[in-house]
C-alpha cells in the first residue's frame, strides 16, 4: 500500500463509473467500483461534530470528522478482505501538506495500529508510506536528471538508454496546453528529496536506506513482487530503461522476519487534535537575525563547527546494504583531463545498480550558454552521466576548457559518492586508481589506493583522512614505479573521505562515499557527530 496525495481520486471515479460500465461490461464494472472504494458504508460519512476543549481556562471548539475517516479500511482489515495490493487516498487535512502539517502522523499511526490488530493481515503486509513534494524541507542534495539528447555537453547515457523519453521541450509542453511564456526546455526528473517510509515485519524501525529510488519504484517492487510471488514476468512498459537503471525496485529496504511482535505507542486522535488546537495560540517564531559578514565567515570557514548552523541529531543508525559498485577515475593525457564512471557489477551480481553521475567542471575559460554567476571570474560547466550495470563511460575535457591553467572536476553520485579532482595542467605525473579491496570474492570494506609515479624522478604522496582522525600516510615513489596504500575502515563503518597529493601541490585527487559490501552497515558517523 502506498500514500496517494490527490483527494479527487475517489470522487473521480464515482462520476465516470456509469461510462465505464457501458463501454465495458458488468466484470470492469465490477473491477471498477472495487478500485474506487469510499467510506460510504459509515453512517456519519462526510458528517462534522464540534470537538470542545479547554485552553488557558476557556472553553474553544473545533470541528473533527464525525465517522471513521479510515471506516472501509478498517473493516476490510478486520475480516481479512484487504486486497493485495491497495492505495489509500486520505482527505487533504491528513495529506501533511503545509496547510495540515500536523494531522498527517495520527493517520499514519491509525492504519499501522489497524493494520496490526490482525496479525493473520500484518504477518504479510508491506505499508509504502511516500510524499510527492518536498516543500522546502528536503532540498539539500543535488538532483539526478537525464542529459539533453540533443545537447552533447549536457551528458550522456549508457548504449541502450534513450533519454529523449524524460526530457519536454517547449513545443511538447505547448501541446499540452501549456502557455508559451510558461513553456520551457528540461528533464521531467528526478526531483529533489521527499521523505519515504515502509513499515512491514521485514522492515523494522531505526533503520535508514540510501539508495536512490523515485515514483516509479513503487512499481518496479510490485513487478518484482509478483514475480517472485507467481512465477510469472510483469513489467510496467511506462517506466523508461533510465528510471530502471538509476531507481532502485526498493527490495534493498528489506531484511528477514524472524517472528519480532511489535510494541508501538499508537496516537489517540483527540489528543493530538487537543495538540493542534493548542498550537493555534502559540506565538509565531519570530526571534531571527541577520547574520553578520564575520558571522557567515565563520560558518563558511568552518560549517560542521558553527553554533550557527542547525545540527543533525547525533549518533548513527543501522544501514542497509546497497547494491552500489562505482567508480571515478581522473586520468591525465596528452589532449586533456579524463573522466572514467563506472557502475561495477562484479560484486553484487544480478542486483546491481546503474548509477547517475553529476560533474562539475570549474573554472572554465568558456561560457557554454550559461549565465556567469555574478562576481565569478570565470564559469562552471555541468553535466549528467547514466551508467547502467556492467558498463563505463568516458568522458574527456580539453585542456583549452580551463581557465587558470589548473583542471578541477568533481563528480557526485548517490549515498555520498564524491571525487575531486585538481591539478596542474602542465603536470600529470601521479596516477591514482581507487577500488574496494578484497578477500576472496569478498569485500573487505576496505579501500586500496593504487599509486603511479609517470615521471622519471621520485615522488612524494600523501593519503590524507579528511574526517575520521586517521593517521595520513606517507609513500616515496621511485621514477616510473607504483605502489598501493590500504585504507582500514572498519572503525567509520566503510565511510571515506581522503585525499591523495602530490609533493609540491600539482595534483589533489579526493574521494569520499561508502564501501558497499553487500552487508549491512550503519550511517555516516562524520553526519552523525561521533567521530
Amino acid at each position: 500500500m502506498t500514500h496517494v496525495e490527490h483527494q479527487w481520486l475517489a470522487n473521480f471515479g464515482c462520476n465516470i463509473l456509469e461510462n465505464f460500465a457501458a463501454y465495458f461490461g458488468e466484470n470492469s464494472r465490477e473491477l471498477h467500483a472495487r478500485a474506487f472504494v469510499t467510506n460510504a458504508g459509515d453512517p456519519h460519512y462526510h458528517s462534522l461534530e464540534a470537538m470542545k476543549l479547554e485552553h488557558d481556562g476557556r472553553e474553544v471548539a473545533m470541528n473533527v470528522p464525525k465517522g471513521d475517516v479510515l471506516h472501509q479500511f478498517r473493516k476490510d482489515v478486520a475480516e481479512g478482505k484487504l486486497p493485495t495490493v491497495s492505495w489509500i487516498a486520505p482527505p487533504e487535512k491528513f495529506s501533511d501538506h503545509p496547510t495540515a502539517p500536523w494531522f498527517g502522523a495520527w493517520w499514519v499511526s491509525e492504519i499501522v495500529d489497524i493494520l496490526t490488530k490482525n496479525p493473520e493481515v500484518w504477518k504479510k503486509t508491506i505499508l509504502i508510506y511516500t510524499y510527492d513534494e518536498n516543500d522546502g524541507y528536503f532540498d539539500h542534495a543535488p538532483s539526478f536528471v537525464a542529459a539533453d539528447p540533443k545537447n552533447r555537453a549536457t551528458g550522456r547515457a549508457s548504449e541502450g538508454i534513450d533519454t529523449a523519453l524524460e526530457y519536454m521541450y517547449v513545443a511538447d509542453e505547448e501541446r499540452q496546453g501549456v502557455p508559451t511564456r510558461q513553456a520551457r526546455n528540461g528533464p521531467i526528473g528526478l526531483g529533489y528529496r521527499v521523505p519515504l517510509v515502509i513499515a512491514s515485519p521485514w522492515t523494522r524501525g531505526g533503520w535508514v536506506n540510501s539508495q536512490l529510488f523515485e515514483h516509479s519504484s513503487t512499481l518496479q517492487f510490485l513487478e518484482t513482487f509478483f514475480a517472485q510471488k507467481s512465477g510469472k514476468q510483469l513489467r510496467e512498459t511506462n517506466i523508461s530503461a533510465w528510471r530502471r537503471a538509476v531507481s532502485g525496485d526498493l527490495t534493498s529496504v528489506f531484511r528477514p522476519y524472524n517472528g519480532e511482535k511489535i510494541d508501538l505507542a499508537f496516537l489517540q486522535r483527540n489528543k493530538v487534535l487537543e495538540k493542534i488546537q493548542s498550537a493555534r495560540f502559540k506565538e509565531i517564531p519570530s526571534n531571527f537575525k541577520k547574520l553578520s559578514p564575520e558571522e557567515i565567515a565563520e560558518v563558511n570557514k568552518a560549517p560542521l563547527h558553527s553554533p550557527l548552523i542547525a545540527v543533525q541529531e547525533k549518533g548513527v543508525r543501522p544501514s542497509s546494504a546497497l547494491p552500489y559498485e562505482l567508480y571515478a577515475d581522473g586520468v591525465y593525457t596528452e589532449n586533456g583531463f579524463e573522466l572514467r564512471m563506472t557502475a561495477g557489477n562484479s560484486v553484487h551480481g544480478a542486483k546491481s545498480a546503474g548509477a547517475p553521475f553529476n560533474v562539475y567542471v570549474r573554472e572554465t575559460s568558456i561560457e557554454s550558454g550559461a549565465k556567469k554567476i555574478a562576481g565569478a571570474p570565470t564559469n562552471m560547466v555541468a553535466a549528467t552521466y547514466t551508467v547502467k550495470p556492467g558498463d563505463t563511460l568516458r568522458e574527456s575535457f580539453p585542456w583549452a576548457l580551463f581557465a587558470k591553467q589548473e583542471y578541477h572536476v568533481e563528480v557526485v553520485a548517490p549515498n555520498g559518492f564524491y571525487r575531486g579532482f585538481r591539478g596542474d595542467v602542465k603536470a600529470g605525473g601521479l596516477a591514482v586508481h581507487v577500488s574496494y579491496e578484497r578477500k576472496g570474492l569478498q569485500l573487505t570494506g576496505n579501500i586500496t589506493v593504487l599509486l603511479q609515479n609517470k615521471t622519471q624522478a621520485a615522488m612524494k604522496v600523501t593519503v590524507q583522512d579528511n574526517a575520521y582522525k586517521s593517521e595520513p600516510k606517507q609513500v616515496t615513489l621511485a621514477a616510473g614505479a607504483g605502489s598501493s596504500v590500504v585504507l582500514d575502515l572498519s572503525r567509520q563503518h566503510g565511510w571515506y573521505d581522503f585525499t591523495v597529493t602530490q609533493q609540491g601541490g600539482e595534483a589533489a585527487f579526493q574521494y569520499a562515499g561508502r564501501v558497499e559490501t553487500g552487508r549491512a552497515s550503519f550511517s555516516d558517523p562524520l553526519m552523525g557527530g561521533v567521530v
